[in-house]
């Protein structure tokens, strides 16, 4: 009994990119493997170096076969944690793992609405803080002209982003491809099946209470583009209560 309150008290204190899932990546110590973690180990140098805070901590669990990412505080510590499997997952890739580690930041830094009790940022503002402020900071200065010279851009053929507008650009295919890799392992879990997210879709879908959890892929692609795109929070996830 007493480790069952143990295991409820930890899943409480953590806050995930993913719902739990039954996907795991296992390590097979190849040359790229080894080759990929430096490049994701370098991306979280970076990334540490640019949100340099004292009492931010951010860690790699590379052992873990699950792929997940979580937020959590431990002693007066704010906590991002990255699981081996997530960065092993064959769809993950830079802006992904970038936008992760958005996500996660906004867990600690996105405000209100929270989930009850607890100090995190609910998952749909955390989203939403990670397109309109942590990745659009993280990225403004690095030369994103040339990045999308090497990426398909949809947002400009779309009306969403100018077609001189690089940095825009690319957190849309940022949120893109988060939102993708979002339906990827929600469609893992036993009994969810959601549709493909796209750029020109919506979730038509409008909630009566602020949800805490996971919103739907889609929700999540039209969370990310409205952070991008200053707009404000999509309705399937938030209801205005007019307290948060």
């Amino acid at each position: 009994m007493k480790s069952f309150f143990l295991i409820l008290l930890s899943l409480q204190t953590l806050a995930s990119f993913l719902p739990e899932n039954m996907e795991t990546v296992e390590v097979d110590n190849t040359f790229m493997e080894k080759s990929n973690r430096e490049l994701y180990e370098i991306e979280l140098d970076n990334f540490r170096g640019f949100y340099n805070m004292s009492n931010l901590e951010v860690r790699l669990a590379w052992e873990r076969n699950d792929v997940n990412a979580y937020a959590s505080r431990e002693d007066g510590l704010m906590v991002i944690t990255i699981l081996g499997g997530l960065i092993r997952h064959k769809q993950m890739n830079i802006q992904t793992f970038q936008t992760i580690l958005c996500h996660e930041l906004g867990h600690h830094f996105g405000g209100v609405p929270y989930k009850q009790g607890r100090w995190a940022t609910v998952e749909g503002k955390s989203d939403y803080y990670a397109t309109n402020t942590c990745l659009k900071e993280y990225i403004a200065n690095e030369d994103n002209q040339n990045f999308m010279k090497m990426h398909k851009d949809e947002s400009s053929q779309i009306g969403l982003c100018a077609s001189n507008d690089y940095l825009c650009q690319r957190l849309i295919l940022s949120g893109k491809n988060t939102a993708e890799f979002s339906h990827k392992l929600s469609n893992t879990r036993r009994g969810n099946r959601f549709p493909f997210p796209k750029l020109t879709r919506q979730d038509s879908s409008i909630v009566t209470q602020t949800m805490e959890e996971h919103p739907a892929p889609q929700c999540r692609l039209d969370t990310f583009k409205a952070g991008i795109l200053n707009e404000s929070y999509p309705k399937c996830w938030y209801f205005n209560d007019g307290v948060n």
